[in-house]
């Protein structure tokens, strides 16, 4: 069958004027997959007034990737720009827990170990504190930890090749089903529309714009 809906995939153009902005009226969307992705996908723009429909195969959400993920939330990252969005995120995913159980765990904190000779990873360790102090929360500083701390922190540890660690706090894990769903009913609630048991099998383009989506 073939969804009774005609999307436009392009987002709202925006010309640029002398002196001022004309933006035109947000469209309609279809988001394919019902996981973290889709919904979160679906939120932001059901926000912004797009009108939005997730499809999604199976009978409820998150089936896929997202079902079986560790789940691991860390503020841990490799570049300044994954570090500034791991702290909107964790800050995000907090607000979330505060008013909706999403299954957050957030004051076991992470150590990363530094074995001995390891100077590679010892100066990535001293890249990585420093990028914190820039863009992380000053609440929950990301230091370097020495073994004896390491040890203390972490009794059952075998600390024979550990020379030191980086240790952040407030790293945890989630539920990435609860997260999901708590996510999908914010969508909704801002109008966005979720389909179940609707398998996606062809999308095709129309000369005139827009889109059908053929579904089983």
């Amino acid at each position: 069958k073939r969804l009774d809906q005609h999307f436009s995939l392009c987002p709202p153009w925006t010309a640029m004027i002398p002196s001022r902005v004309v933006r035109a009226a947000p469209r309609s969307c279809c988001i394919v997959g019902g996981g973290i992705a889709g919904v979160a996908l679906s939120r932001e723009l059901a926000r912004h007034g797009v009108g939005v429909t997730l499809l999604e195969r199976t009978g409820q959400l998150c089936s896929g990737a997202t079902w079986h993920a560790a789940g691991l939330v860390t503020r841990f990252a490799g570049s300044p720009k994954l570090k500034k969005l791991h702290v909107r995120s964790l800050a995000m995913l907090n607000e979330m827990q505060d008013r909706a159980d999403i299954g957050l765990h957030r004051d076991q904190g992470s150590i990363r170990l530094i074995e001995k000779g390891d100077h590679d990873r010892y100066l990535e360790a001293q890249q990585q504190v420093g990028m914190a102090a820039l863009y992380d929360d000053p609440r929950f500083p990301t230091r370097m930890i020495s073994r004896d701390e390491i040890a203390e922190m972490h009794p059952l540890m075998c600390m024979d090749n550990i020379d030191c660690g980086v240790h952040t706090p407030w790293d945890g894990d989630i539920d990435p089903t609860l997260l999901t769903n708590a996510v999908a009913k914010d969508a909704k609630g801002l109008g966005a529309v979720m389909k179940m048991n609707s398998e996606v099998k062809a999308v095709k383009a129309r000369p005139t714009g827009g889109v059908d989506v053929t579904i089983a």
